[in-house]
């Protein structure tokens, strides 16, 4: 079904041996690997070449004579391919061992798929891990701005032998202008949450820089793909290596700008600073510029500054207590016009060709919404894309010290074009799409109404693109919106919940709270060992520990104590890799169906099938002494009472059974503010029952998780146990988790701890039921005695 393809040219026999020993390594079988020597020199690496063909006939050799460079030796080794789907692999890099099988299964979910990308990951010479890339879903404007799906891709052979196959004379992004051209013919183009892909980075890489010529080879490739798509404008390099950009083009569009002013929180010198230099910029002779004003009292004030600094400018008064949202509606109705810029607040344009940054991707038919940058006085940037995670807005790419042209480095957020769910800021919306959705106002929002507005416009089949290229920086010293009230935000929470995992987010971060780490930045987390299989941090967990990821613990106790038939509680996409001679069954409350709603979070990730309903926490549809283990990872923290739980999962247990935890120590997570959970606490509630510190819990979560103020503490308590929001009840570290463990242990009678390991920011603990026909360990000291210091 799938055929590797890797040209190869005089690489480093060591990597080239390790590349094809990746390949080897595949849990899936249905593969061939194409090789074609482009007429390499170094007697090593055909002698690489040769062991490897010999030694497995799914390896296949074909040599070239002259050198046909990079894309005439991927045709080469295309010309070899059976395969349905063909994927690329270099001389000099590694993949995953289940690379091949996680594409497989994003086919076997997604049949007619055209194209199939996973993430990547790069690393040194010597295989140390340097950095990850996790990549969103199929975002055609950022993908116009960089070769994002690079590593590892599957494509169906049909479609790229009828495109033509890789083109010379784009070598060094061959593959950059096939997918180009390929995404111009579908948008069936899938990502595979994982990485599975290994690019080296040494001398001669192109990851390190060391083919120039690549940078504009792409720029020639996009500069094609504008004109087959009849967009003019040029394609150019940004000063962040390999990102791009369209330049700006004038329109001919008349457009209104349009400033709401409420009847409170109103700065007349950032007013009047924002009028100027909107009518002062060269954004053309169809621009309206109109104030939207809420109350007589903010109407007179908008024309007295447009009068005295003679701006031009239609204002428009709107009823006293209008919302922002209303007044914008208000304003489109009074304005004829092609297309609506929306201010949040008072801004002045950082650069003058912003509006026409703007105008140039909202006349891509497909892009409803475009967003700007959104910049503080002090070059802090304070808006951009939205991210959704669990119903909620999060502003996305902000780090809490990032500056606009921090020095430090070169952020995509200040350079690559990108598709987001939402905008926030400084929007522009075509009036054909601001109709069609009913306007801003429609659903009742009013600080989240432009988010609202464009997630409406995402469910109209729409896309939402943030150009960093259109910055505008706030007036005001001072910010001048409101606070989005509670009752707003949990309305908006409602209305959104079911959307699911954010598609331009990747899904393994969409858990993470408050602002969210951009694609480019992440944790420097250590690359996993080749044997291991690479998984996000459960359910949100992850936090400054630097080994934060499971490095292969998990399974090495897995292996030592687990044997039988046994089970494993809520594993949902993150199920332990079972020893041989190991089997479970997965325990969930509901089935997949119901989870992907309760956790949308999780909706582009397989999750695994439910063999068993039942309460996790009383697992009353088992039988006792049935099983030979239970596995219950991240879940001691959600129990109401952990001591019945832990009882409940002896019960089950064959004498000797194990049960298997890993449990988050809270110094590593989101819940680091939070009070460790004293023993006096959980005896409380495992004798007068969970409910009485129920309430407590669910504040703790909205006081120290959320960051919710005091005087909202209790509404937004309310919500959470309202939806039966899975918090994490009791928070531990490794001593107070002992404690525990300790009480348990003297409470059921002689459970007996087997291990207790730290393992990055989890602690994984192997508990046994004691067997009373087992034989007695010898009473020997297993240590010599030393004598008495004299």
């Amino acid at each position: 079904r799938f055929s590797i393809l890797t040209p190869v040219h005089d690489p480093s026999p060591l990597y080239l041996d390790r590349a094809i020993a990746s390949v080897l390594r595949q849990t899936a079988g249905d593969w061939e690997l194409c090789l074609y020597d482009d007429a390499s020199t170094d007697a090593d690496v055909r002698e690489v070449l040769a062991a490897h063909v010999e030694a497995d006939p799914r390896v296949r050799l074909e040599r070239g004579e002259r050198s046909l460079n990079i894309s005439g030796a991927t045709n080469a080794a295309l010309a070899m391919a059976r395969g349905e789907f063909v994927c690329l692999l270099d001389h000099d890099d590694e993949i995953e061992p289940d690379a091949i099988a996680t594409i497989a299964s994003a086919l076997d979910q997604h049949p007619e798929a055209d194209m199939v990308y996973t993430d990547e990951a790069t690393i040194d010479g010597d295989n140390s891990w340097r950095s990850n890339f996790l990549k969103p879903a199929w975002s055609p404007e950022f993908f116009e701005s960089n070769m994002y799906t690079c590593h590892f891709g599957a494509y169906r052979r049909e479609m790229v032998e009828r495109l033509g196959g890789f083109r010379g004379q784009c070598d060094g992004s061959q593959d950059y202008d096939l997918v180009l051209r390929l995404g111009e013919r579908s948008d069936r183009i899938v990502h595979a949450p994982g990485v599975k892909y290994y690019w080296r980075f040494h001398a001669r890489s192109a990851s390190a820089g060391a083919k120039p010529y690549a940078f504009e080879a792409a720029e020639r490739a996009l500069g094609e793909h504008f004109e087959r798509a009849g967009r003019p404008g040029e394609a150019e390099s940004t000063r962040l290596p390999g990102a791009y950009r369209r330049t700006p083009v004038e329109s001919t569009d008349r457009v209104a700008v349009v400033l709401a002013v409420p009847a409170e929180r109103q700065e007349a010198e950032a007013i009047a600073t924002c009028l100027r230099a909107i009518a002062g910029a060269p954004a053309g002779p169809g621009v309206e510029l109109i104030c939207a004003a809420a109350g007589s009292g903010a109407a007179d004030l908008c024309r007295g500054i447009a009068a005295e600094q003679s701006i031009e400018a239609l204002v428009v008064e709107g009823p006293p207590a209008a919302s922002r949202a209303e007044l914008f509606d208000l304003a489109a109705g009074a304005a004829e016009v092609e297309a609506f810029v929306l201010l949040a607040e008072p801004v002045v344009p950082d650069d003058p060709a912003w509006l026409a940054e703007l105008l140039t991707l909202a006349a891509i038919p497909e892009v409803g919404v475009v967003g700007s940058l959104g910049l503080s006085p002090d070059d802090r940037i304070e808006h951009g894309g939205v991210v959704i995670s669990e119903g909620l807005p999060l502003v996305a790419d902000l780090e809490e010290h990032l500056t606009f042209d921090d020095p430090e480095w070169s952020s995509p957020t200040q350079t690559l074009v990108r598709d987001y769910s939402a905008a926030s800021g400084t929007v522009l919306v075509r009036r054909e799409v601001l109709d069609r959705l009913g306007g801003l106002a429609a659903q009742g929002f009013d600080q989240l109404a432009e988010i609202d507005l464009c997630l409406r416009a995402r469910a109209a089949g729409l896309r939402v693109a943030v150009t960093p290229l259109a910055r505008m920086r706030r007036a005001a010293t001072r910010c001048a919106a409101a606070e989005t009230s509670l009752a707003e935000l949990f309305a908006f929470q409602r209305r959104w919940w079911s959307r699911g995992v954010d598609p331009y987010y990747h899904p393994w971060l969409c858990r993470q709270r408050a602002i969210l780490t951009h694609l480019y930045r992440f944790p420097r987390f250590p690359r996993p060992a080749p044997q291991d299989h690479w998984r996000p941090p459960s359910e949100g967990d992850g936090g400054p520990a630097p080994d934060a990821l499971p490095s292969g613990a998990r399974e090495e106790l897995a292996a030592a104590f687990l044997h039988g038939d046994g089970l494993e509680i809520g594993p949902l996409h993150s199920p332990l890799r079972l020893p041989p001679g190991a089997a479970a069954r997965y325990v969930d409350r509901m089935p997949v169906t119901l989870l992907r709603r309760h956790y949308p979070e999780l909706a582009a990730l397989p999750l695994i099938e439910v063999d068993i309903l039942d309460d996790g926490e009383r697992l009353d549809t088992i039988e006792a002494e049935s099983q030979d283990f239970v596995i219950a990872n991240h879940l001691l923290e959600h129990t109401g009472d952990p001591i019945a739980t832990i009882g409940n999962w002896l019960r089950v247990l064959r004498p000797g059974g194990v049960i298997y935890l890993a449990v988050p120590d809270k110094r590593y997570t989101f819940d680091i503010d939070r009070e460790v959970t004293p023993l006096e606490h959980i005896i409380r509630d495992h004798e007068e029952g969970p409910e009485v510190s129920r309430r407590r819990h669910f504040e703790e979560w909205a006081r120290h998780v959320e960051g919710v103020s005091e005087e909202h503490v209790g509404e937004r308590a309310d919500a959470l146990e309202q939806i039966d929001y899975s918090v994490h009840t009791h928070v531990f570290t490794e001593r107070e988790l002992l404690e525990l463990l300790m009480h348990c242990a003297e409470r059921f009678g002689g459970l007996e701890i087997e291990a207790l390991r730290r393992n990055g920011i989890e602690t994984l603990v192997v508990l046994r039921k004691p067997d009373p026909e087992a034989p007695r360990p010898d009473p020997t000291p297993a240590y010599e005695e030393l004598p008495e210091p004299a």
